[in-house]
């Protein structure tokens, strides 16, 4: 999909796809990252575990997604990306 935007003249959105992939691509990477921290604990590496606040984890998501949204600009995500 990526190559035909890119062959369409369209720079803006071409920038803006390859935008949202670099994000995405640094979001598996801490998800991966944290993954194996898990993977560490259960080997009996130390562990921070404590009690969290979920409405403040749901509300830093939240910004995360708004503010990633204003870097972005207006644009239609695709039904499968969400």
């Amino acid at each position: 999909m990526l190559k035909k935007v890119v062959g369409t003249g369209k720079p803006q959105t071409a920038r803006r796809g390859i935008d949202a992939i670099e994000a995405e691509s640094e979001r598996l990477e801490r998800l991966v990252e944290s993954l194996l921290v898990l993977t560490r604990g259960d080997d009996g590496a130390p562990f921070d575990v404590g009690l969290h606040d979920l409405a403040e984890v749901a509300a830093e998501g939240r910004h995360h997604r708004e503010s990633r949204r204003r870097e972005q600009g207006p644009h239609r995500v695709h039904e499968a990306a969400r």
